[in-house]
C-alpha cells in the first residue's frame, strides 16, 4: 500500500471555513461517491481539517499556516498513476482543486506507516511533523524518534499513533523526516498534547526550524459517506 500526505494552505479570498467546507461538501463527494465510470481511484481517502498550529517562524515552506492535510492511499505506483490520468480526475477532481487550495504551497509527502498504538481513528486529530538537524545520522535519529514515541505513547487520551516515515522526494531534500499521527479522545485532549509536543521539539536533534504541529478534526472516508447519507436523506 502506497500512502501519501497532503499538507495545503487555503486558496487566496477563502476563509479557512470556507476551504474546508468546499473540500467537505463539494470535493469530498467526488471522490468517495464517484460515479460508476469514474476508473481507477485511491484505495482510501480522509480528510483533516485543522483547527490549530503551531509553525516555526520565517518566511519559508515549513513556516506556511496550513488548513488541510488531505491522505491518500493507492494498491501501489501504477494505481496511483492510473488515478491521475482518467478523464474523472482530469476533468472533475483536478480543476476543482484550485477552487480551494493554493496548490503552488502544497507539500506532497509519500510516506512509509508504521502503526504504534493500535486504536480507532477518532475525530481528534494531532500532527506532529519532525525533521533532524544535519549533525544526526541515521543512528542518532532513531534514539530520538524512540524518545518521541515513548514520551507521545504517555500522553492522556491517546487511542492510537502512527509513525509516517517520509520517503526521499525525487527532486530536493526532504520537507520533514518523519510525521507522527496521534489520534485522541477529543479535541480538548488533542489541545494539550499538542502544547506538549511543543515541549518535545526541543530535544536535541531535531531541527525546530523545520518541524511544525497541527491539531485537526479528521473525516474519514466512512464519516464523509456517513455526512453525505445525513444530507440527502436526513437524520434517522
Amino acid at each position: 500500500m502506497i500512502k501519501f500526505l497532503f499538507l495545503a494552505r487555503r486558496a487566496p479570498g477563502l476563509t479557512r471555513k470556507a476551504a474546508q467546507a468546499h473540500l467537505r461538501d463539494v470535493h469530498g463527494p467526488m471522490v468517495v461517491l464517484p460515479p460508476a465510470d469514474a476508473g481507477a481511484m485511491p484505495a482510501y481517502y480522509a480528510q483533516n481539517h485543522v483547527i490549530d498550529g503551531a509553525y516555526p517562524a520565517g518566511d519559508t515552506p515549513h513556516g506556511i499556516e496550513r488548513d488541510l492535510v488531505t491522505e491518500l492511499q493507492f494498491d501501489s505506483m501504477a494505481a496511483m498513476q492510473a488515478a491521475v490520468t482518467t478523464p474523472y480526475y482530469l476533468e472533475n477532481l483536478r480543476p476543482d482543486e484550485p477552487r480551494f487550495v493554493h496548490d503552488p504551497s502544497v507539500v506532497r509527502l509519500n510516506v512509509v506507516p508504521r502503526m504504534i498504538v493500535s486504536g480507532p481513528r477518532t475525530c481528534a486529530k494531532l500532527f506532529i511533523l519532525v525533521s533532524r538537524t544535519l549533525d544526526r545520522d541515521e543512528q542518532d535519529w532513531d534514539t530520538v524518534r524512540h524518545h518521541l514515541v515513548a514520551a507521545m505513547q504517555a500522553w492522556d487520551g491517546v487511542v492510537a499513533l502512527t509513525e509516517n516515515a517520509v520517503a526521499m522526494p525525487p527532486q530536493g531534500p526532504r520537507f520533514v523526516d518523519s510525521v507522527f499521527e496521534a489520534w485522541l479522545d477529543d479535541h480538548q485532549a488533542a489541545m494539550v498534547a499538542a502544547s506538549q509536543a511543543r515541549r518535545l521539539l526541543a530535544i536535541a536533534g531535531i531541527d525546530r526550524d523545520r518541524s511544525l504541529i497541527l491539531v485537526a478534526e479528521e473525516l474519514t472516508e466512512e464519516r464523509l459517506r456517513g455526512l453525505l447519507r445525513e444530507r440527502t436523506e436526513g437524520p434517522s
